[in-house]
């Protein structure tokens, strides 16, 4: 039995050949991507209204040398000594990104430095 094809046959074939290849894009129609919707990110918000307290010492650092211009005066180096504490306190208010207040600070203390001061007059 010999199987003859007709233009028709061909025809047919390709049309069934193109619509089971077209099946798997047209099953569920044009694909789109759906947007998310977009969520704000939540602030960290950070809350400095409140009392504060301090302390600080300061210590003195380096060396008093001096000279006097014109006069041939100078002082041989000698090393700062003394504290100088501080306390301190205070309130702050805060209002969105705004931060203000007022403080209170006493310092007391004695910093010396004693160079030995040599004069020369020619």
């Amino acid at each position: 039995m010999e199987i003859m094809m007709t233009s028709q046959t061909r025809l047919l074939g390709a049309a069934l050949l193109f619509a089971l290849a077209s099946l798997p894009v047209s099953a569920g129609g044009p694909v789109t991507p759906v947007e998310e919707p977009m969520i704000a990110p939540i602030a960290d918000v950070q809350d400095w209204q409140g009392l504060h307290f301090g302390i600080a010492a300061s210590r003195p650092n380096g060396d008093n040398f001096f000279a006097e211009r014109g006069e041939s005066a100078a002082s041989n180096p000698d090393d700062f000594s003394g504290t100088f504490p501080t306390v301190s306190a205070g309130y702050d208010w805060q209002r969105g990104n705004l931060v203000y207040g007022v403080a209170l600070a006493i310092s007391s203390g004695e910093i010396t430095a004693n160079p030995t001061t040599s004069v020369n007059f020619f």
